[in-house]
């Protein structure tokens, strides 16, 4: 009788030692998915405002319907709206690089930078103008890095206008998103912790 006691008793150690590692397999599963999360807190949009010259393949100035790259003026813009994590940047000035969109061949680093953001250009794609004489339109695509090294993908989608003979542009930084999810060391280090709780359980579930 008490041989039958005892495994009884050693049966229900078993259940609850399987029931505890189960949970905790499944919080650390949980934490390595929150990890994955927290890395990437971009989010929002703004819009930054210049002025700028239409410029042919070799940098000399020409007409927006001639043009295969734009020239910046003061390699400079300014930032007139924000959300989000952007937030803080209104009234901003950032820096900006020339850049020839006929034909763009990425990545083009720090094309953008501002209050402690920086934007990595992949690609530009010219857009269709409702009017090639006076308003140039492009899209790029890119990843936008803070200063904490926190990455997001994004947009930014460039609107240049010739109207009177004054160039001036306008563009809305949009459309941020997570980069594909690349676990962190410890986000690996914690899954590869849980699939081996969860492994045990199944193993000692089987005898």
């Amino acid at each position: 009788m008490a041989g039958k006691t005892a495994q009884k008793w050693n049966r229900e150690q078993m259940h609850t030692s399987r029931k505890k590692n189960g949970v905790a397999a499944l919080a650390i599963l949980t934490a390595a998915f929150a990890l994955d999360v927290a890395a990437t807190p971009i989010s929002g949009e703004f819009g930054m405002f210049g002025s700028f010259t239409p410029v042919d393949e070799g940098g000399v100035a020409t007409s927006l319907a001639s043009a295969t790259g734009v020239d910046f003026s003061g390699d400079s813009f300014r930032v007139v709206s924000g959300d989000g994590s952007f937030s803080g940047l209104v009234g901003m000035t950032g820096a900006i690089k020339d850049v020839q969109f006929a034909g763009f061949s990425g990545p083009l680093a720090d094309f953008w930078s501002v209050g402690g953001f920086s934007f990595r250009l992949d690609s530009l794609t010219t857009g269709t103008s409702p009017d090639p004489s006076r308003f140039l339109m492009f899209t790029g695509e890119g990843l936008v890095t803070d200063s904490d090294g926190h990455q997001a993908l994004a947009s930014w989608q460039f609107t240049g206008n010739g109207l009177g003979g004054i160039f001036s542009w306008s563009a809305g930084v949009g459309g941020v998103r997570p980069p594909a999810a690349v676990p962190e060391p410890a986000s690996w280090t914690l899954a590869v912790l849980a699939l081996a709780g969860m492994r045990r359980l199944r193993g000692s579930g089987s005898r």
